[in-house]
């Protein structure tokens, strides 16, 4: 998914000496400097900078034609005839979901062709889906059978909504224009008891650190903000939400290192060593990531007082 709002009418005027953070408006300062290594949609640098106050990493010079790195094939959408096998990649998600709510209403925040939604309406859940790509959302309701709104502006999508019991962004908060605006509308949405489910990479990881521009899961330019953890957890806690749960050993972190090391091999060799080299070093450096902060990304379960 992206949501290509925040940089539709900038002009790059060059580097910001001091550059307020958007989320809380302290000072930041130069971060790295990056460039599209995953799609290679273009030439272009992006410039990074990391907040001073709340600890997040944000991109700067955001692209008036940001909806262009989306290209074609971004979303993978299956044959209908091919949509349970393909979901299964994504099941280990209602593990998260049933503790704090065994039935109910969901919201997913960014879902693709909508794989999640698809295992949810399954388990008996009622699912309505945000998404901007609107090839997507004719899927998730011609194949998926989810009703699915086909919007930018996530958090003017969700004031139209009922209250929801799980409200769900699956690596899609990095995308968002602006994320703590979703996140007070979700707040609003959700039943008090209900939770807010959100799984995003770790600037604070052990790739991070080491690999920095070189890091696959910078994404650049996709992703317009790189969330630490004790971020989210303080602006839930603002908005009337209590961390309840966090981890980094979920299926989908360990993918997410095991694809930044690849990734970062790749580039030193050719793609297919770098499959071969960066499983090696995933496998090498498991024990380090295991510990607390340090992976590549983390889910974390927010719940409503």
């Amino acid at each position: 998914m992206g949501w290509a709002l925040r940089g539709a009418g900038a002009r790059d005027e060059g580097p910001a000496l001091s550059l307020a953070c958007p989320l809380c408006e302290s000072a930041s300062t130069p971060a790295f400097t990056a460039h599209d290594v995953n799609r290679g949609f273009s030439d272009e640098e992006f410039r990074y900078r990391r907040c001073g106050g709340c600890g997040v990493v944000f991109l700067e010079n955001v692209p008036v034609n940001l909806a262009d790195y989306y290209t074609a094939g971004y979303h993978h959408t299956p044959e209908a005839s091919a949509l349970e096998a393909a979901a299964q990649y994504e099941a280990y998600k209602l593990s998260f979901v049933t503790p704090v709510a065994a039935s109910g209403r969901i919201i997913d925040i960014g879902p693709s062709y909508g794989a999640f939604p698809f295992l949810a309406r399954r388990a008996g859940y009622a699912v309505t889906a945000i998404e901007l790509d609107a090839d997507c959302c004719r899927f998730i309701e011609e194949v998926v059978g989810v009703e699915a709104i086909n919007s930018a502006e996530p958090h003017v999508a969700l004031e139209s909504l009922p209250a929801a019991d799980v409200i769900t962004l699956w690596h899609s908060i990095e995308h968002l224009a602006d994320p703590w605006l979703t996140l007070e509308a979700a707040t609003r949405r959700l039943r008090p008891g209900g939770a807010l489910i959100v799984a995003t990479p770790n600037p604070d990881g052990l790739q991070a650190r080491l690999l920095a521009q070189r890091w696959a899961h910078v994404d650049a330019p996709r992703h317009l903000f790189l969330i630490p953890q004790p971020a989210l957890a303080a602006r839930g806690a603002a908005l009337g939400l209590s961390l309840v749960a966090a981890t980094a050993r979920d299926i989908e972190t360990r993918r997410c290192n095991r694809y930044g090391w690849q990734r970062a091999m790749a580039m030193l060799g050719s793609p297919d060593q770098g499959v071969l080299t960066g499983a090696v070093v995933d496998r090498l450096v498991r024990p380090l990531e295991r510990r607390d902060g340090a992976a590549s990304a983390y889910v974390a379960v927010l719940v409503k007082r």
